[in-house]
């Protein structure tokens, strides 16, 4: 049987006022990128997110709509807008945390040569405004025409797909010796060039957006063990990498994400290292190469 007292103790328990502690903040970011939003509350027990309005579920690229924190991974024009959170089912944030987008550098992949012959397409959207550093040492390379004729120099299917490290003299090649050039080599510390190829870019990983390496993805490519190593090479995500290399290297900065051309990367995840997957090429900057493995040319042009 309860007494007076603790009847009076769990009503009063039950009585305790919910107020947000911490209030959502608006977001600008740039078109595919990933928009977080936090609320901190006390004696919270249930959230409900809600955008213009209208309740919002885990549909699509939504997780989180019925907790603390809400994300929106691969965000579009039409999500840009008024953000609140019902705390309880009564305490609303104060004000609206308004999400904007602003568009970013598209650049078009053409990818030539594949097995059987064809050209395909593939158009990025990047991040200027999310991970400013980083693209802009990427269309660097692009505008100095260092990506012209470029090779994909590995090949994991379901893992990544990296370029950036290596030119060809010749994109017809398809057996070694293949004559060619290391691009970094080329570039960083070239006085011809204006402004100047940095050696390495720091990390941008934990800039901005937090922004994982799934499917679809492009990001620097690092030496191992040095987050801040990142210069021309890089690669697209195959697969979701995210529990691998959001850890690895302190993160691997993602900075862009296909808009238009994902079969493309699916069907390097058709291949086999029998079909020409290209791994452990070298060349010096004489032009001689050194090759380990078979490799196939896989070459392309950026402009944007």
């Amino acid at each position: 049987m309860l007494c007076g007292f603790c009847l009076a103790f769990a009503f009063q328990a039950t009585a305790l006022a919910q107020t947000i502690t911490n209030q959502p903040q608006s977001i600008t970011i740039n078109n595919a990128s990933t928009a977080t939003f936090t609320v901190g509350a006390s004696n919270a027990t249930s959230y409900q997110w809600q955008f213009n309005g209208s309740n919002l579920t885990d549909v699509g690229n939504i997780t989180g709509s019925a907790t603390s924190a809400l994300t929106l991974e691969d965000v579009n024009t039409n999500q840009a807008g008024n953000y609140t959170v019902v705390v309880n089912g009564s305490v609303t944030n104060s004000h609206p945390a308004v999400l904007t987008i602003v568009p970013g550098t598209i650049v078009r992949f053409i990818f030539t040569n594949f097995l059987g012959g064809g050209t395909s397409n593939v158009d990025v959207q990047l991040f200027n405004h999310d991970k400013p550093v980083t693209v802009q040492n990427f269309i660097h390379y692009i505008t100095a025409g260092a990506y012209t004729n470029m090779f994909f120099d590995r090949c994991i299917p379901e893992f990544v797909l990296q370029g950036g490290d290596y030119g060809a003299s010749n994109q017809t090649m398809s057996t070694p010796p293949i004559t060619g050039w290391s691009i970094e080599r080329q570039f960083t510390g070239n006085d011809t060039f204006e402004p100047l190829f940095p050696p390495q870019i720091d990390s941008e990983f934990n800039v901005g957006p937090l922004i994982h390496n799934r499917f679809g993805t492009i990001a620097m490519a690092l030496e191992s063990g040095d987050p801040n190593s990142a210069s021309s090479a890089f690669f697209f995500n195959l697969a979701d990498n995210s529990t691998n290399l959001d850890f690895q290297n302190g993160g691997f900065t993602v900075f862009g994400r296909i808009l238009d051309g994902t079969n493309v990367l699916q069907y390097f995840n058709g291949l086999t290292n029998g079909n020409g997957i290209i791994t452990n090429g070298e060349f010096s900057d004489d032009g001689s190469s050194i090759t380990r493995q078979r490799m196939r040319i896989w070459s392309f042009v950026l402009f944007s």
